[in-house]
């Protein structure tokens, strides 16, 4: 779990995590903390699902050019900013962060394609001596488990504190996702640079 692909996987199940607490219940979420009424909010949702759908075609390009960890890591850090903005919204809310709530939903839809493709190239990339099929296999059962046990701490949450600590909750949890990929990519980076540094010998 240490490895290189353990720690990207532990961190992209902390993201679905995340995102999946926060959606589970997203139009009563919407309605009962944010008083966005449903078909508002599902609107936007299927504007910038069929919008982020094109998006794609420019993830290929993007990782060739800048490589799929990077892609992932700003990718992953704007969904995260995106829960932080909800956590503030949902303890502050008024009438006037409305729109701003709705963008928030918006930039997290379209992130999507950008983690969804990033994450699976770079768990094949990572996936060193086991095969990339095996590799797949263990990263999206990571996700599957992240996303199961979101609906087990939602109901907790929801239940002991109030649904609108679910955001707070979701933005922590993408945010430790995200240290962990960057403290990944940065452990990566300085053990190339050990490897490239020239041996001195006696």
């Amino acid at each position: 779990m240490l490895s290189p692909f353990g720690i990207m996987a532990l961190g992209w199940g902390l993201l679905c995590f995340a995102a999946q607490i926060l959606f589970l219940p997203f139009p009563v979420l919407m309605r009962e903390v944010f008083q966005i009424a449903p078909e508002h909010s599902s609107a936007v949702v299927s504007v910038s699902g069929i919008i982020a759908l094109s998006f794609y075609p420019i993830v290929g390009k993007l990782t060739e050019r800048f490589g799929a960890d990077n892609v992932l890591i700003s990718s992953s850090a704007v969904k995260a900013m995106v829960f932080i903005v909800l956590a503030y919204c949902a303890f502050y809310y008024s009438a006037g962060l409305m729109f701003i709530v709705l963008c928030m939903v918006f930039f997290n839809r379209c992130t999507w394609p950008f983690m969804m493709a990033s994450s699976q190239i770079q768990a094949a990339q990572l996936s060193g001596e086991c095969s990339k099929s095996m590799a797949l296999t263990i990263f999206m059962a990571i996700a599957g488990s992240g996303n199961f046990l979101s609906g087990v701490v939602n109901s907790l949450v929801t239940a002991s504190l109030g649904m609108n600590y679910i955001p707070l909750v979701a933005a922590m949890t993408a945010s430790v996702g995200v240290v962990l990929l960057f403290g990944n990519k940065y452990r990566e980076l300085r053990h190339d640079r050990h490897i490239d540094q020239p041996k001195h010998y006696p």
